[in-house]
């Protein structure tokens, strides 16, 4: 289950989202860095890519070189009226960043939870977790929150692969996986602290991708005699947004979208100012929200505009294929493929 999806930039710094803890040493954990045989990526960064840089183009939409298909037309739903900075959509519900603290949206509709802020949440089974705004763990039943039992402190992001979690503290990346919590030395003291944390494939296996300090994604691959660090040369840099689908893992950098497509990272020559991505996580699906509020949709060939959510900086794909969005309007969701009102709560 994703962590927590935040506005992106440059969203992000007009509604004061802070920047990532300062980082200090790594966990002890040994990690083989990995090279595939057959794909040319290079283990420690090399060489920038060797196609150009995508053209942003004009700021309302895809360049003219862009195939555009028919404009899709949702029929969301409105989920909560107020303006949300902060989202994390749960297997039985969903959690809201708001002015006034963290909302939990369930089966027994809105509740206020009791902290202020939420840094990341996921779900790993039926154990729902939150981070609170001081980097404390707490597992969530409802509307009640409870200490983690996991000694893990100053965390700043999580993501659940499969029965993993991953832990991203400012000192270092933890996996806890059959109940055992491990420390990993998969990141370089200048790399910490880990960010965007983000399930998704390397090949045929299960992978976490993640950003480092710098903004630099990379792969981790955890299999029964450790955990494996993919680095990629072509990988672009400052990237603000992750997302990744069964057509690849996608990337936002300096307002343009790239691709990696289990060889390489490339450039995607959209076009536009994209500020946010929202992937399902079995399909194809890839939507771009850009600076000026519009909405795109893509299966990797043709772009389509897609209508009637209102402007949206956060925005999410679950598990059913349902698009959720966030931002001065309150939350939203609809149905990409349906297109339809959606029964509320999950």
């Amino acid at each position: 289950m994703k962590a927590t999806t935040w506005i992106g930039w440059p969203l992000a710094a007009l509604m004061g989202c802070q920047p990532a803890p300062s980082q200090t040493a790594p966990a002890d954990l040994a990690v083989a860095d990995g090279r595939p045989a057959d794909q040319g990526a290079a283990p420690d960064g090399g060489a920038p890519p060797d196609a150009a840089p995508a053209d942003l183009g004009a700021p309302d939409g895809p360049s003219p070189a862009v195939p555009v298909g028919p404009a899709a037309t949702l029929q969301p739903e409105g989920l909560f009226p107020d303006p949300v900075r902060g989202l994390a959509v749960l297997a039985a519900g969903a959690l809201f960043q708001t002015r006034s603290g963290v909302v939990w949206w369930g089966a027994e509709g809105l509740q206020a939870l009791p902290v202020p802020a939420m840094v990341a949440a996921a779900q790993v089974a039926e154990t729902r977790l939150l981070v609170d705004g001081g980097g404390a763990l707490w597992v969530l039943d409802e509307a009640q929150l409870a200490p983690s039992p996991l000694p893990v402190a100053d965390v700043v992001d999580l993501a659940a692969e499969g029965d993993r979690l991953w832990i991203s503290t400012a000192t270092g990346l933890h996996l806890w996986e059959a109940g055992v919590l491990r420390p990993v030395a998969a990141l370089a003291p200048e790399e910490l602290p880990a960010h965007g944390l983000t399930p998704g494939r390397w090949g045929e296996a299960s992978a976490l991708w993640f950003l480092t300090a710098e903004g630099t994604p990379s792969a981790l691959v955890a299999t029964g005699d450790g955990v494996q660090r993919w680095r990629m040369a072509d990988a672009p840099d400052q990237v603000y947004a992750l997302a990744a689908s069964p057509g690849g893992t996608w990337a936002l950098a300096g307002g343009a979208l790239w691709r990696f497509d289990e060889a390489r990272w490339a450039p995607v020559p959209f076009g536009g100012r994209a500020a946010a991505l929202a992937a399902h996580p079995a399909a194809p699906d890839l939507w771009i929200g850009l600076t000026d509020g519009t909405l795109w949709h893509t299966q990797g060939e043709r772009y389509r505009p897609v209508r009637g959510l209102a402007p949206a900086g956060v925005l999410q794909a679950d598990a059913a294929g349902a698009l959720w969005a966030a931002g001065a309007a309150g939350v939203q969701r609809a149905s990409m493929g349906r297109g339809g009102v959606l029964d509320a709560p999950p």
